[in-house]
């Protein structure tokens, strides 16, 4: 599901972009093709964010129409640049408007 995935990440990222989203990565480029998608960069990779904030970011992005549906915070970047949390890794994302449009949901990491 390698191509569907890729084009569903594709279309959920320009989705925000088009809503206004500022903390997650633009679309530079996307190649079809070779599966190739160039974004903009949204930070380091989080080592520690609590449980409050994890959620209080998930949320925001909700108000932009979209669900995560990886919501863990490997996910999670921060742009030092503005001191902002971002969001990376839309490939199993919903968008609200559209909930049937895309892959299924990953499973739930082990605890």
């Amino acid at each position: 599901m390698a191509k569907e995935r890729f084009e569903h990440e594709t279309r959920v990222l320009r989705y925000l972009e088009k809503s206004g989203c500022t903390f997650v990565p633009r679309v530079l480029e996307a190649d079809p093709e070779t599966m190739t998608l160039v974004t903009t960069h949204c930070g380091q990779i989080v080592q520690h964010i609590s449980e409050d904030k994890l959620r209080q970011l998930f949320c925001e992005l909700e108000q932009f129409g979209v669900r995560h549906e990886d919501a863990y915070a490997r996910n999670v970047t921060y742009r030092a640049s503005d001191g902002r949390f971002c969001l990376i890794d839309f490939e199993f994302a919903t968008i609200l408007e559209f909930p049937d449009l895309g892959p299924p949901p990953p499973e739930p990491d082990p605890v």
